[in-house]
């Protein structure tokens, strides 16, 4: 079995062979590769690299790759256990460790999609739209990218709600409730003080 092929037409089947036949360091690989994807995504026209040398953005992006990788992988699936259990579930976190690898697989497919956007467009992927434009890429390019990663992001949330669900020996539908409560605690949790830098930056 390939997950990166099965993965999206057989999740649970999918998860329990990676619980089986994978490591922990495949987990985590894949969360490196596809934290540059949430890297170069989160620069898509926001403006922050702009004035900066190539050399220094290019360095900034490969060292979050291992930073955030890891971040995200450790945090990540000590979320999903300890919700899960909270939830009547019966993971343990080696086995979430290993499955959780099956959430960084459609990242993973995002990457050389951004980075050929960004051959194309160059520092235009980068900038900052004005205040009467929609993109700072052409209009078409753009529509495309958002629809790529809405479709993509959507399944994700089907694929971790079902690996949840795997690991934890209960419904697909009680997995997506883990991630649900894990989202809006953390919003709870972030909002406010990004709400308070955004304030402070404008004063």
């Amino acid at each position: 079995m390939n997950p990166f092929l099965t993965v999206w037409f057989k999740p649970k089947s999918t998860t329990n062979y990676v619980i089986e036949n994978k490591s922990v360091k495949y987990s985590i690989i894949l969360f490196i590769i596809s934290s540059y994807t949430s890297t170069l995504n989160g620069l898509q026209e926001a403006g922050y690299i702009e004035g900066m040398s190539l050399l220094l953005v290019t360095g900034l992006i490969l060292i979050s790759g291992p930073v955030f990788g890891f971040i995200g992988f450790y945090i990540g699936s000590w979320l999903f256990t300890l919700v899960g259990k909270w939830m009547n579930g019966t993971g343990t976190l080696e086995d979430m460790r290993k499955a959780i690898a099956v959430t960084a697989i459609p990242n993973v497919f995002i990457l050389p999609v951004l980075i050929i956007y960004i051959l194309i467009y160059g520092e235009m992927y980068f900038q900052a739209p004005a205040w009467n434009e929609f993109s700072s890429i052409p209009l078409g390019a753009s529509l495309t990218l958002n629809v790529i990663m809405m479709t993509v992001g959507i399944w994700n949330i089907v694929i971790t709600s079902k690996m949840i669900g795997v690991v934890h020996n209960f419904s697909s539908w009680r997995g997506f409730g883990v991630s649900l409560v894990i989202g809006v605690s953390l919003a709870i949790l972030f909002i406010p003080i990004i709400l308070v830098i955004v304030g402070v930056s404008l004063m």
